[in-house]
């Protein structure tokens, strides 16, 4: 491994020869399944799907928190907005966007409401992430952006993206 190679557990794993591998998955499940990712202690598991002009994705376990009120260092903020970019990025990774103009739907699914500003304000770490993927600016009049809140018990992210033709 190179020293200028980012050092995360699968690449640790890739490194391994299959009885320390073997080993290793036994102390330390959470690390079978590529896809999923840890965020402050808790297991994200962000998925997409494809069909047609639309595609959804949910990311159960992301904590979509982060608002004007809540007064953090900046270094934090930075953290989970890059922590939710990466999510949003990983689980979109090999899907093709649809034609667009766009119509996104970002729901903040938790455990209480948030008004509007603080919503909005929450959900953009998912919106820089899907307006990258989108391939333009998350200020482009081309994406109508919609953000929404429910009221559940854990904490996920749906996220709803159509062309509209």
């Amino acid at each position: 491994m190179r020293a200028r190679e980012r050092l995360t557990p699968h690449a640790v794993l890739d490194a391994l020869d299959p009885t320390r591998r073997a080993r290793l998955l036994a102390i330390n499940p959470h690390l079978r399944d590529p896809q999923r990712t840890v965020a402050r202690g808790r297991v994200v598991d962000a998925t997409a799907q494809w069909s047609g002009s639309r595609v959804d994705l949910v990311a159960k376990g992301l904590r979509l928190d982060l608002t004007p009120n809540a007064r953090l260092h900046p270094q934090v903020v930075a953290r989970r907005r890059r922590r939710e970019h990466q999510v949003v990025t990983a689980a979109l990774r090999g899907i093709v966007p649809p034609a667009g103009p766009w119509r996104v739907v970002i729901t903040r699914v938790g455990p209480r409401v948030l008004d509007d500003d603080n919503r909005t304000a929450s959900a953009k770490g998912v919106r820089d992430a899907v307006a990258a993927w989108l391939g333009v600016d998350d200020g482009a009049e081309s994406v109508r952006w919609e953000v929404r809140g429910e009221v559940a018990r854990g904490y996920a992210v749906r996220i709803s993206m159509e062309g509209c033709e």
